[in-house]
């Protein structure tokens, strides 16, 4: 069977079309590295899941928020999960001093839906949704408890949030964030 050249036309943009929307479903699929499986409050020590490697590591809290490789391969519900116990240990003073800088985190947007735009004087966080363009202000606790939200976030940024909810959390002697009652089961160790 020959095929007519106008089959032939819309067989190839048919074909193009398709190829091209598979490309762009691969190249927007995000899975991270690394998940979380414990955080130990005592110990001050998180243990972390490799995907690939399908390895288990023990390391420091401390260590875990400066190492932005960690960070950024980790799911933003569960980075916010290590800014928030961070944020409690750092305002109380038990959190090690070995570093000269605290972490840094950059603010500048990738590829998720949200961009921090302000931090203002009461501690509430603005930030707008890059596709609709509408502007929300919050509080950093609001914002990681919630998991609609706080996946929208890059995973960095999601930390930030989470060590300025930690740090809130500790200032007022409250316990905004309780992983084990969200989606992901996470095992915290008291």
């Amino acid at each position: 069977m020959i095929m007519d050249s106008m089959e032939g036309t819309h067989f190839f943009t048919n074909l193009f079309s398709l190829a091209r929307d598979i490309f762009y479903q691969v190249k927007n699929f995000k899975r991270t590295l690394f998940r979380i499986d414990e955080i130990d409050t005592n110990s001050k020590t998180v243990i972390i899941c490799s995907y690939g490697a399908h390895t288990i590591v023990k390391l420091k809290l401390d260590d875990v928020v400066h190492d932005d490789t960690i960070i950024s391969n980790l799911p933003s519900i569960q980075a916010s999960w290590i800014g928030y116990y961070y944020g409690k240990l750092f305002l109380s003073g038990s959190s090690q001093k070995k570093y000269n800088k605290e972490p840094s985190f950059s603010l500048h947007s990738k590829q998720n839906n949200y961009k921090i735009v302000s931090l203002d004087r009461k501690g509430s966080i603005t930030y707008i949704d890059i596709k609709t363009r509408n502007i929300f202000t919050e509080s950093p606790f609001t914002i990681c408890k919630q998991e609609s939200v706080i996946s929208k976030f890059d995973s960095t940024k999601a930390c930030y949030l989470g060590i300025l909810a930690g740090i809130d959390a500790a200032k007022n002697k409250a316990n905004f964030l309780n992983p084990q009652q969200q989606k992901f089961a996470l095992k915290v160790i008291k």
